[in-house]
């Protein structure tokens, strides 16, 4: 009689060694093998078998990762060997096919975002910096251009979703990167700061949604803005503090943010660096809907993949026609003017004070404010 009972464990190993198996994909491999190991008999996991392809389980499995790749012992009530095995056997065609997608592009493995592709004709890139809450440095914008260049190369891609994770879209720029590899306006200029950032964004004209979840600061705002359509979950918050920096939006904020909430509206979250949850969002037009957080991602690759079901030609020119009526000012040249500003603020003494106190900690001690003008000329 066939091993059955080594056999699904061999498929087990098989789906916590593919790194690209995404975890939705993972958590069901693993539950419908609990049902089989049970339907075999298979109760003691110790089992001689098993032992040089799995670490050594214990009875409460709370948690499916690959930092503990442990199967339960107790499978789910429910379902039944019949519906567990054509549950797997969908859970690896599913990998299967992930995995040629990823290995017939020129795509090689990417430290800061993970591709995945949930449904036909939409690609989703995960910031993957969890640690420093997405922070986007140059390196993450190099990945992210990389893979926005491979989708608009690639038919078979009809839309990109851009996500974080649910603490963090994108807390902001890398600031502490920022105040290092930048000292004045002349490295600026010289090192064409943002310009990765700029050709990221550029690399393709394909409808791009950004699903936020979570913090949404400065540069993360902004690459949200960028994107054409935004789905907020209920806990996304969004903001520009730069100012608190000692510098200004250098990413699209100071032009996009108005064309997206009006004049005043963008004004109070410039100036004053306030943050603005998903409900205020979703009424000043920055957001095109809010939802629970668990669909927030869902929904986001819905929308992706209805866009991916039309005409290609008809959404690029629908694309194409709302851009230019979006820019009633010349977009280029105002993302151009901002970042000559933006340069220029890295000649400023509070910008440097601005940086040096957010990687120290502590409270910036700005030289040039009114505030400081007002406690130095006080009798």
């Amino acid at each position: 009689m066939p091993d059955y009972a080594f056999r699904v464990t061999v498929v087990y190993c098989f789906f916590f060694k593919d790194e690209h198996v995404t975890a939705g994909v993972l958590c069901r491999a693993v539950l419908c093998c609990a049902v089989l190991w049970s339907s075999c008999g298979e109760r003691n996991f110790s089992d001689s078998r098993i032992r040089g392809f799995v670490p050594t389980p214990t009875p409460l499995f709370p948690r499916v990762s690959r930092n503990n790749p442990r199967p339960t012992v107790f499978p789910p009530g429910g379902m039944s060997f019949a519906r567990a095995a054509r549950s797997l056997c969908r859970s690896l065609v599913r990998a299967r096919a992930h995995r040629l997608y990823l290995s017939s592009s020129s795509l090689s493995p990417m430290e800061h975002v993970t591709l995945t592709t949930p449904a036909a004709g939409v690609l989703v890139v995960e910031l993957n910096r969890p640690k420093a809450l997405n922070a986007l440095s140059d390196a993450l914008m190099k990945d992210l251009g990389v893979a926005l260049a491979h989708a608009q190369q690639d038919q078979a891609v009809g839309a990109v979703v851009i996500t974080g994770n649910d603490k963090a879209f994108a807390a902001g720029a890398d600031v502490k990167e920022l105040a290092r590899e930048h000292a004045n306006r002349e490295d600026c200029v010289k090192k064409a700061c943002l310009k990765t950032w700029y050709d990221a964004m550029g690399a393709t004209s394909k409808p791009k949604i950004a699903a936020v979840r979570g913090y949404a600061f400065g540069g993360g705002c902004e690459l949200a803005l960028a994107c054409d359509i935004v789905i907020a979950a209920e806990n996304a918050q969004f903001g520009l503090p730069e100012l608190s920096l000692g510098t200004i939006p250098g990413f699209g904020g100071t032009q996009r943010m108005i064309r997206a909430v009006g004049k005043s509206k963008a004004m109070d979250l410039i100036l004053t660096g306030r943050r603005m949850k998903a409900d205020e969002a979703e009424r000043s037009g920055l957001v095109s809907r809010v939802v629970p957080v668990e669909r927030c991602l869902p929904e986001a690759v819905e929308a992706a993949q209805a866009i991916a079901a039309l005409s290609s030609p008809s959404v690029a020119l629908a694309k194409r026609a709302v851009d230019a009526a979006d820019a009633f000012v010349a977009l280029d040249e105002g993302l151009e003017f901002e970042r000559q500003l933006f340069y220029d603020t890295f000649d400023l003494d509070d910008r440097r004070e601005g940086m040096a106190a957010f990687c120290e900690k502590r409270k910036a001690a700005f030289t040039d404010s009114a505030v400081a003008h007002a406690t130095s000329s006080a009798p």
